[in-house]
C-alpha cells in the first residue's frame, strides 16, 4: 500500500485537516489526501507520526491511556512487497499493483498490548516459515494427513489464533479500512478471545500454504492483506494473508455450523492465486514436479533462501 508522503505546505495543510474516529476519543488523525486502493471505501492513509505523547483509548484493554503507532498488518509480512511488490485484487472491477514500505500504522494500542500482540504475530512468522525447528519452540506438532494436507495440533495454535484475532481488531479499529466493518457482538467476541485466549471451536482456522512452480515472477509472499465477509449462514468471516499463508475463520458462532477442516493445512500450488493475476483459476492442487528443483535454488515457497535450507527439510516436503 503506497503511503502518501507530503512536503512544506502541503503538510502543514494536512497537519491541519484532522479528525475523530470512533472509540479513540479526542486523538486528532491526520486526514491524509486520498489513496487509491482505500479512497473507494472510504479509508484513509496512515497517522502522522507525532512528536510528543498521542493519548487515547486503547482498542484491546479499552484503557485511556498512551498510545503507540502500530502496524495494521505485522511489519515482517512486507519485507517481500518492498521487494518486488504484490498485487491487491478487489471484487470491484478495479486492481492495484503498487509497492510498499512496511504497511499501514495507527495510534491504537497501548504498549501492554502491543507487546502482548506482537507475541502472537511472531509466533505466525515462525510457523509460516515451515521450520521444523520452529513448531517445539512454538508448542505446536503437525501431522501429514495425505499428500498435501497437515493437522495442525498443540497449545501453541492458542497463540497463532490470538495473533489472527488481533489483526483482524486493528483491520476493524484501523482508519484505512473501511471503518467499524465487523459487528458489534462479533468484536466483543474477538477481542475477549485475544484477551482471554479462548475461543468457539467455530473459529478453528483452515488456512493454505501457497507455493509458485508455475507463476512466473510471483512470489507468494508478496501478498499481505484482511478480507471480512459473511459466509452463507450470515457470519462474520475472517481471510487473513500473510506470509505465503491464507487463514480463513469465523469471528461468530453459527447456529447449526461445523468447521469441514479445523485446523488443517492444505499444502497449495499458487495456480489456486491467478485471479489476482486477471487469469483463471485452477483447482490449487500441487503438481508432482513441482519439487524437482535444485538444492541451490531459491525455494518456492518465496522465503528467499535455498530449497535445501528451507521446505526441504521443513514440516511441508514431499513424501
Amino acid at each position: 500500500m503506497r503511503e502518501f508522503v507530503s512536503k512544506g505546505s502541503r503538510n502543514r495543510k494536512a497537519r491541519a485537516e484532522t479528525t475523530k474516529f470512533g472509540p479513540f476519543g479526542d486523538i486528532p488523525r491526520v486526514k491524509s489526501y486520498p489513496i487509491p486502493e482505500t479512497e473507494t471505501i472510504g479509508g484513509r492513509g496512515s497517522d502522522v507520526k507525532q512528536a510528543g505523547p498521542v493519548l487515547g483509548i486503547c482498542i484491546l484493554c479499552s484503557r485511556t491511556t498512551e498510545l503507540l503507532l502500530s502496524h495494521v498488518i505485522p511489519k515482517w509480512a512486507f519485507k517481500w512487497h518492498k521487494v518486488e511488490g504484490g498485487v491487491y485484487h478487489d471484487p470491484a472491477p478495479s486492481r492495484y499493483s503498487y509497492r510498499n514500505q512496511d504497511g499501514y500504522k495507527h495510534y491504537l494500542m497501548c504498549a501492554e498490548c502491543e507487546q502482548y500482540l506482537g507475541e502472537a504475530e511472531r509466533a505466525l512468522s515462525q510457523f509460516s516459515t515451515v521450520k521444523i525447528g520452529n513448531l517445539s519452540v512454538l508448542d505446536l506438532t503437525v501431522d501429514r494427513l495425505s499428500r498435501d494436507w497437515f493437522q495442525l495440533n498443540g497449545k501453541g495454535r492458542t497463540l497463532i489464533m490470538i495473533g489472527l484475532f488481533g489483526i483482524v481488531l486493528k483491520t476493524h479499529y484501523s482508519p484505512t479500512s473501511n471503518h467499524n466493518i465487523i459487528g458489534s457482538r462479533a468484536i466483543r467476541r474477538v477481542r475477549s478471545a485475544i484477551l482471554d485466549g479462548k475461543y468457539g471451536f467455530q473459529s478453528d482456522p483452515t488456512s493454505f500454504k501457497w507455493f509458485n512452480g508455475t507463476v512466473p515472477g510471483a512470489n507468494p509472499r508478496a501478498y499481505a492483506g484482511v478480507s471480512i465477509g459473511s459466509d452463507p449462514c450470515g457470519a462474520n468471516r475472517a481471510i487473513v494473508s500473510l506470509g505465503g499463508m491464507d487463514w480463513y475463520f469465523h469471528l461468530e458462532e453459527v447456529e447449526g455450523g461445523e468447521i469441514e477442516y479445523p485446523w488443517v493445512v492444505f499444502a497449495a500450488s499458487f495456480d489456486g492465486r491467478r485471479p489476482m493475476f486477471g487469469e483463471q483459476s485452477t483447482d490449487g492442487e500441487l503438481p508432482c514436479d513441482m519439487w524437482n528443483i535444485n538444492d541451490s535454488a531459491d525455494c518456492i515457497c518465496g522465503l528467499g533462501v535455498a530449497y535445501s535450507e528451507c521446505c526441504k527439510d521443513g514440516w511441508i516436503q514431499r513424501p
